[in-house]
């Protein structure tokens, strides 16, 4: 019974001794200097390098209670804790993503427990970071190539070269850090894509992020490929700007439904969405394949509602105009994607004539503009077609089948022969055949096809070049 009694003894002041370390820790490695010693672990083994400690990571500062501290030690339970000012730097030494608050939970039993094994011989350096429910408060990210070409959130994560003739130098390292975000909330956040020819921008958005991981072990790694998933299941901001190719577009009401790379095409970023600019309305769905690898791709489907406002603002509003839906299949590499898709609804106005109801399926590639199947309402009647336009070779064709035409709808349209002659402009006119006429024009033939005794053409044909 005695020496129970002093097991019991000798067991309790152990735990007391425990408890009073923990509370030593606790009161000596908080707060400012907690925030310093993790972001020297998280830092040690990565490229980026920003802020006044030219580190990867900056913590400003990190709070976490005593007792929720014990509790996750001995049962594995998270401890809520509380960090501040948060930077992410990429290798260059910008900013990619700050974040003023971060409250959430720290699986801290795996992350002493690593890092006590990693202080084994015969060991490597292991940092586990695991957080649960987080919630994040005035987040920025800026995404966008840096000078090398590679994305700048991916080369802040890369894995820092060991200098010459240090020990690291000898033998490479098994060693890494694995973060993981199982579950968060993002509040108040500012975002920005940007990309050669096209960049994006959201306002104060809101988003529930499912899943996150990263790991920096080399065992894990492949080719154009760190070991980086993630999963957006919601997304909201109110205001946004999308600009392609020096023409911007603002955003109302962004939603998108689905964001993420997960495995085992972690190197593709996947989204679906929706958005308004100007009245209409434009569901997006699709990838960007290969995003860490400077020959990255596109797969991306849109389809778009009432397009009166975006015509109403773009250089072409003198010519187009209605209010059209198009669908578009952006594909291929960013350095030559491929437009294609159809639209129908638009409103035409060119050389006098008005044209209603236009549809055509369309193609853009390279240097080259592909119209086909185009129908219309003009002048009383139908036209249907296809047209052309290579500014490579700076030549366009136009290939029209007229029906039910009326020539007194047609307003003041006049003849191209008078035309020409009133312009100056040397024409000559040939009969190629019975009723076929081939008018040549500088930089132009136009080949009409008349039925008998009918003033208007069925057919015509144009081709020409400037």
């Amino acid at each position: 019974m005695k020496r129970l009694r002093w097991a019991c003894l000798g067991l309790g002041g152990f735990l007391l001794l425990c408890l009073l370390a923990t509370k030593i820790v606790h009161l000596t490695w908080n707060h400012e200097k907690a925030g310093r010693t993790i972001s020297r672990w998280v830092s040690e083994s990565l490229a980026g390098q920003g802020g006044p400690t030219q580190q990867a990571f900056t913590f400003g500062r990190v709070d976490y209670p005593w007792w929720g501290a014990v509790r996750s030690l001995v049962g594995g339970k998270p401890v809520r804790f509380d960090a501040y000012d948060i930077h992410i730097w990429d290798p260059e030494g910008k900013e990619v993503l700050y974040a003023s608050h971060v409250t959430a939970g720290l699986r801290l039993h795996r992350l002493v427990g690593a890092r006590l094994w990693g202080m084994l011989p015969g060991t490597d350096p292991d940092l586990e970071l695991h957080f649960v429910d987080g919630v994040v408060d005035g987040v920025r990210c800026r995404i966008q190539p840096g000078s090398d070409g590679r994305v700048n959130i991916v080369a802040a994560f890369s894995a820092r070269k060991p200098k010459p003739g240090s020990k690291k130098d000898d033998k490479p390292s098994s060693g890494g850090m694995v973060i993981s975000v199982a579950g968060s909330i993002v509040k108040d956040g500012q975002f920005r894509m940007q990309f050669p020819a096209w960049e994006m921008d959201i306002e104060h958005f809101h988003m529930r992020h499912d899943s996150l991981r990263y790991s920096s072990f080399p065992s894990e790694q492949r080719p154009d490929s760190p070991a980086f998933t993630y999963a957006v299941s919601y997304l909201e901001a109110p205001t946004g700007n999308l600009t392609i190719k020096g023409y911007a577009f603002p955003l109302d009401h962004l939603v998108a439904t689905d964001f993420h790379a997960l495995e085992p095409r972690r190197q593709d970023m996947v989204f679906r969405g929706t958005s308004h600019s100007w009245g209409s309305t434009v569901a997006a769905a699709g990838r960007i394949r290969d995003i860490y690898h400077q020959d990255r791709n596109v797969d991306l489907h849109l389809d778009a509602r009432h397009g009166a406002g975006p015509l109403a603002h773009l250089p072409s509003k003198k010519y187009l105009s209605g209010d059209p839906s198009a669908t578009a299949h952006i594909h291929g590499p960013f350095t030559d994607v491929v437009i294609e898709g159809d639209t129908h609804g638009a409103d035409l106005h060119v050389a006098g004539i008005d044209v209603d109801n236009l549809g055509a399926h369309y193609r853009l590639a390279q240097h080259e503009i592909a119209l086909t199947d185009v129908t219309s309402d003009v002048a009383g009647g139908h036209a249907r077609g296809k047209a052309g336009l290579d500014w490579k070779a700076y030549t366009w064709t136009t290939d029209i089948e007229l029906e039910g035409i009326k020539t007194l709808q047609l307003g003041k349209l006049a003849p191209v022969e008078i035309l020409a002659y009133l312009a100056g402009i040397p024409f000559a006119v040939f009969h190629a055949g019975e009723n076929t006429e081939h008018l040549k024009l500088v930089g132009i033939d136009i080949v009409l096809h008349r039925h008998a005794r009918d003033p208007m053409p069925h057919a015509l044909s144009l081709r020409g070049h400037w």
